[in-house]
């Protein structure tokens, strides 16, 4: 069993983990870093500070320890329903409605708790970008005495986050609400089974004993089924986002195997415009518009007439 579990989290962390891992944190520092300058221009800092710190420390460890988690617990209840239907078979029955109405819980849980976790993760970026910025200008800031100011909008920043962070708690204690109650319908209905079982069948009290005991550690293993299907699907959000960013728009290659010049280029230092025009970025008015000049060889442009002194 010992090394069953270390085989298993071997896989789980070292082959699955690690370098899914690496792999979107790779893909998405190349995306950034080759990213054309219009995008850190409208971006804020603090979204792509968000994007490598907390996004990528979910993916690196809360994922897969839900993962883990989800897994042992699952086995755990198969080996307990086994153990449940053997000693009273007419729990089979219950088996299919409970199941119903877990999936039901966790389908209308995880509706909400998935959007809730994206507007927390939005809400996060413009405190890092916050904090950025004042840690750029801290002698501006205490030169001008403005440390109160900042330190007022830094918490107001931190009440925004917290708006979306703490209906996604309160959602999280709505579900444990209505999982308990489920887990004690569950236990319930195996003891009145087993005690039915025990007079009508006649099987021994002590498997009876060991159903119920086996029943009693079921409700806790059901609902972190539940909890950790819920926790990966919403955690999955921040592996969504790093895909975005891994998919940004790349500038042109820094090398154009087809177009490249000729070895000897170039051969004269001369540049001509013709009616040149050109934008900051797309989408905004010309700020140079029908440019039309040259520049010789050898010859200086936009330079200052040297000083007499």
């Amino acid at each position: 069993m010992a090394t069953l579990v270390a085989c298993s989290a071997l896989v789980l962390y070292l082959v699955c983990c690690l370098r899914g891992s690496k792999k979107l944190h790779d893909d998405m520092a190349q995306a950034v870093l080759r990213s054309p300058m219009q995008f850190f221009e409208t971006t804020p800092i603090g979204r792509i500070l968000n994007r490598f710190s907390n996004d990528i420390y979910k993916i690196d460890e809360v994922i897969p320890r839900t993962f883990s988690m989800f897994f042992r617990n699952t086995v755990q209840v198969a080996f307990v329903m086994v153990v449940i239907s053997t000693s009273t078979p007419a729990f089979v029955l219950l088996i299919v409605p409970f199941a119903g109405i877990y999936y039901y819980i966790q389908r209308y849980y995880l509706a909400t708790s998935r959007e809730l976790k994206r507007l927390e993760s939005i809400a996060r970026s413009p405190v890092y970008s916050h904090f950025q910025e004042s840690l750029g200008g801290i002698s501006t800031i205490r030169a001008y005495e403005q440390m109160d100011r900042f330190m007022r909008e830094n918490e107001w920043r931190i009440d925004i986050n917290i708006r979306a962070y703490f209906p996604l708690i309160s959602a999280n204690r709505w579900l444990a609400v209505r999982l308990e109650f489920i887990g004690s319908l569950i236990i319930f209905s195996a003891a009145s089974l087993s005690i039915v079982s025990l007079f009508t069948t006649g099987i021994s009290a002590g498997l009876v004993g060991l159903a119920m005991s086996y029943a009693l550690q079921t409700t806790q293993a059901l609902n972190w089924i539940v909890r950790q299907t819920v926790e990966v699907e919403t955690n999955i959000v921040s592996v969504e986002r790093v895909l975005e960013y891994s998919r940004l728009p790349s500038e042109a290659p820094e090398i154009v195997r087809n177009h490249r010049p000729d070895s000897k280029w170039p051969s004269r230092g001369g540049v001509s415009f013709n009616n040149y025009s050109t934008r900051y970025r797309e989408g905004l008015p010309l700020v140079l518009k029908n440019i039309t000049f040259q520049v010789k060889p050898k010859e200086k442009v936009g330079s200052t007439p040297s000083s007499p002194f």
